[in-house]
């Protein structure tokens, strides 16, 4: 049996994903999505400043990007499904 980690059990939510989607749920989903992105970029490609508190210097950059991604597009799409 599937488990709901939301408030409302499964039966209701599936019934729910069939109603159009409001402007303010799709504002958050945009809101998480580039969010996602940007931490997942932030992790491939910046030593430091994540959060760009002062202007970005190349030494916060990455020299050379190596090691595998795997995690990255499942992590950006799949949890806005």
């Amino acid at each position: 049996m599937i488990e709901s980690t939301l408030e409302i059990p499964v039966a209701s939510a599936l019934n729910a994903a069939a109603l159009p989607l409001t402007r303010e749920l799709l504002g958050k989903m945009n809101a998480y999505w580039r969010a996602a992105n940007y931490l997942s970029v932030g992790q491939i490609y910046l030593y430091d400043n994540p959060l760009l508190k002062e202007p970005l210097k190349l030494s916060h950059v990455k020299p050379l990007v190596v090691g595998h991604w795997a995690p990255l597009p499942a992590r950006t799409s799949s949890t806005c499904i």
